[in-house]
């Protein structure tokens, strides 16, 4: 079956952040058989890996994935039900399913629609910010994730910070010579954990992780140095919340990591027409990134709980009935 065949194709080459020229070259070169225009963005000299943009006219919808996948390599394989291996949910069904919905366009001969394929997603969204001098201003973009084909339209944006609490030391026996940096640090995210950081109607509340901490050199010393890595999901603007953070704790702040939250009215109405459900999602997508091209939203086959998962699969069933949704999203914009 030529569908299956493309995605079993798709997941047997090793596509590993940072290990993405080999995919990008297989899926360019399918794309210029099919006569779309493609153009590749170089991202990583070191590399070489790139991202693909490919169109037909001059597109009012866009979908858009990412290439790599997480670390360590599965064994290929399927059965009647599913197809399993390394990128099988997260994220080839979505790639295979945007192809294959652009040649089910073609042969309708349907137009004015593009594909954005990006490398690095696992990592850095170094590819998705790199494409933002690639793509056009469209009506939609779609961001292809894994969504058990319910249309997400909303997820919490990221911040991360990094606290540095700096202290005075002494001999761990005269702690009060000192000024213990672990403590400092320790009583700054004890703030943190209490504080209300806002909430939006749609998205709820801001999420805090404190993800990492590190101090101290032995246990006969007062530290004098301690540092902290705090995570937040954020649904407020990060301006906000950085402004309130900044007013409580004591600790120097350096930002590492700042995406808005995506949130749409579009949504529902789509849904309408593809007799789909809506979701709201706390996990983060390029969608943040790419929101500035056009109005967006996530929509894929298979559930997020399977990406990066040991025995990672697609169901076909939902893989199939992508493809044709894809296709009627292309159709709706014609």
């Amino acid at each position: 079956m030529k569908n299956n065949k493309l995605l079993l194709d798709l997941i047997q080459i090793n596509s590993e952040s940072g290990k993405e020229k080999e995919i990008g070259e297989f899926i360019f070169d399918y794309l210029k058989v099919l006569g779309f225009k493609v153009q590749k963005q170089l991202v990583s000299k070191v590399t070489g890996n790139f991202n693909i943009y490919a169109y037909i006219g001059k597109p009012k919808v866009i979908f858009s994935n990412h290439i790599d996948t997480v670390r360590t390599q599965l064994e290929v394989w399927s059965d009647v039900n599913k197809i399993y291996g390394r990128g099988a949910c997260d994220n080839k069904s979505q790639v295979a399913s945007a192809i294959l919905a652009a040649e089910q366009a073609l042969a309708q001969n349907l137009t004015d629609f593009g594909l954005l394929f990006t490398v690095q997603e696992e990592t850095d969204f170094f590819g998705a910010k790199q494409a933002l001098d690639l793509l056009p201003k469209c009506e939609l973009v779609v961001i292809g994730e894994p969504t058990n084909l319910d249309i997400v339209k909303g997820h919490n944006g990221i911040l991360v910070l990094e606290l540095v609490a700096k202290g005075k030391t002494a001999h761990g026996s005269l702690p009060e010579r000192g000024i213990n940096a672990i403590e400092l640090l320790m009583n700054d995210l004890n703030v943190l954990k209490n504080i209300d950081l806002g909430s939006d109607k749609i998205l709820g509340k801001n999420i805090l992780n404190i993800a990492k901490i590190s101090g101290g050199t032995a246990d006969n010393v007062v530290p004098d140095y301690a540092t902290a890595v705090i995570a937040f999901r954020t649904v407020s603007e990060s301006s906000l919340i950085l402004k309130k953070i900044k007013k409580i704790i004591k600790s120097k702040i350096n930002v590492t990591l700042d995406f808005e939250s995506v949130s749409n009215d579009i949504a529902e109405n789509l849904a309408k027409k593809l007799n789909l459900k809506t979701k709201i999602v706390r996990y983060f997508t390029e969608a943040s990134i790419l929101k500035t091209k056009g109005e967006v939203i996530i929509l894929g086959a298979g559930d997020i709980k399977e990406a990066h998962s040991k025995d990672e699969y697609i169901s076909i069933k939902e893989y199939i009935k992508l493809i044709d949704i894809y296709t009627n999203i292309i159709k709706l914009h014609n």
